[in-house]
């Protein structure tokens, strides 16, 4: 979307834009990050409050000042004017800084004061697991929001504002425990269906599912020193590698949806060879 190609919106409901393009896209593209702002005169015309464009606005309150200054004398309508000038100012900035200020983002300082506590860094690796437990508790607080969305728009959206105030992971954030099982999965997926099937996988093996503990990228990983987790070149180094080496490690997840997305990600089939590999040499 940051190319150079012209996009037209149009609103689905009042909560909902779609972006349409003369280009046809064979993907799907869920991740909304960022404002919107209509260029002047677009803004006057088409926006306002409760529905009603900015130029009848402006024409109503402009012809009411005219009816109510023709009735006083030209100091005091000078000293109207620049005081209607400084309110109109005062309310523009207002409103500009309340539209920042979206649901999503209400949600997410919602959830930094639930947080007990400040984040706890740990070394990257198997340390940096997520109990099952919070990994659907997050999920659930944010379900409104991820629908039927992909991990891409839970880490653009989600995992990274909440995690940029500290620069770690967010297991870091929330409390980090000792792997248990390896997740391999491919971040196209519905995370409806990746939260479903951690959530089985976890009551299948385990009486008290919410203590179950697994790494997960997304979470595990600090998205803010990706080359670091990458192992800076070397794989032996990564986080990946040393997660599934761990003796806590009890065995890798790979979450499969109709589509086999995994098998088709470069870094799900390493996991699945050094998962076979391991599994060999005992």
């Amino acid at each position: 979307l940051d190319g150079a190609n012209t996009w037209k919106g149009k609103t689905q409901s009042i909560d909902e834009l779609s972006l349409q393009s003369e280009k046809s896209i064979e993907r799907q593209l869920d991740t909304s990050m960022g404002y919107l702002h209509v260029k002047f005169p677009m803004a006057f015309i088409m926006m306002g409050l409760w529905g009603v464009p900015l130029v009848f606005w402006c024409a109503l309150f402009l012809g009411a000042s005219v009816a109510c200054l023709s009735q006083l004398l030209w100091p005091l309508i000078l000293v109207v004017c620049c005081l209607g000038l400084i309110v109109g100012a005062l309310a523009f900035f207002a409103w500009r800084r309340r539209g920042r200020h979206t649901s999503l983002a209400k949600r997410r300082r919602q959830f930094l004061r639930d947080v007990s506590g400040g984040p706890q860094p740990c070394d990257r690796g198997p340390q940096r697991s997520i109990t099952a437990g919070k990994l659907q508790d997050f999920l659930q607080f944010f379900q409104a929001f991820i629908k039927e969305r992909s991990m891409y728009y839970v880490c653009g959206n989600i995992v990274k504002p909440l995690t940029e105030p500290f620069q770690v992971s967010f297991v870091e954030l929330v409390g980090p425990v000792n792997i248990q099982w390896f997740i391999s999965h491919s971040w196209q997926m519905a995370v409806r269906h990746f939260s479903d099937s951690i959530f089985k996988h976890a009551q299948s093996y385990q009486k008290s599912w919410r203590e179950s503990a697994y790494w997960i990228c997304t979470f595990s990983n600090s998205q803010w020193h990706v080359k670091a987790e990458l192992g800076n070149g070397r794989w032996q180094q990564s986080s990946f590698y040393l997660s599934l080496i761990s003796p806590d490690c009890k065995g890798t997840a790979m979450i499969i949806d109709e589509l086999v997305q995994p098998l088709q990600r470069i870094w799900c089939l390493f996991e699945v060879y050094q998962t076979i590999c391991l599994s060999r040499n005992g």
